[in-house]
Protein backbone atom coordinates (compact mmCIF):
# COMPACT_ATOMS: atom_id res chain seq x y z
CA UNK A 1 0.00 0.00 0.00
CA UNK A 2 1.45 3.35 -1.06
CA UNK A 3 1.29 6.06 1.53
CA UNK A 4 1.91 9.71 0.69
CA UNK A 5 5.24 9.47 2.49
CA UNK A 6 6.30 6.43 0.44
CA UNK A 7 5.24 8.12 -2.81
CA UNK A 8 7.27 11.21 -1.86
CA UNK A 9 10.27 9.03 -1.09
CA UNK A 10 9.99 7.44 -4.54
CA UNK A 11 9.68 10.86 -6.14
CA UNK A 12 12.77 12.09 -4.28
CA UNK A 13 14.76 9.06 -5.45
CA UNK A 14 13.69 9.61 -9.06
CA UNK A 15 14.52 13.32 -8.89
CA UNK A 16 17.96 12.75 -7.40
CA UNK A 17 18.66 10.07 -9.98
CA UNK A 18 17.84 12.52 -12.78
CA UNK A 19 20.15 15.13 -11.24
CA UNK A 20 22.89 12.53 -10.89
CA UNK A 21 22.57 11.58 -14.57
CA UNK A 22 22.69 15.23 -15.62
CA UNK A 23 25.74 15.89 -13.42
CA UNK A 24 27.53 12.85 -14.85
CA UNK A 25 26.83 14.02 -18.40
CA UNK A 26 28.15 17.50 -17.57
CA UNK A 27 31.27 16.05 -15.96
CA UNK A 28 31.97 13.95 -19.05
CA UNK A 29 31.48 17.01 -21.26
CA UNK A 30 34.03 18.93 -19.18
CA UNK A 31 36.52 16.06 -19.25
CA UNK A 32 36.14 15.79 -23.03
CA UNK A 33 36.74 19.53 -23.44
CA UNK A 34 39.76 19.36 -21.11
CA UNK A 35 41.14 16.44 -23.13
CA UNK A 36 40.55 18.13 -26.50
CA UNK A 37 42.35 21.25 -25.27
CA UNK A 38 45.33 19.25 -24.05
CA UNK A 39 44.81 20.20 -20.41
CA UNK A 40 46.66 17.06 -19.41
CA UNK A 41 49.80 18.23 -21.30
CA UNK A 42 52.28 17.38 -18.56
CA UNK A 43 54.12 14.50 -20.23
CA UNK A 44 51.14 12.24 -20.89
CA UNK A 45 49.88 11.34 -24.37
CA UNK A 46 46.23 11.81 -23.43
CA UNK A 47 43.90 12.49 -20.55
CA UNK A 48 43.29 8.73 -20.25
CA UNK A 49 47.00 8.01 -19.93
Amino acid sequence: MNTPELERLGDDIAELSAHHDAATARLLDLIRDFDLRGGWGNGFRSCAA
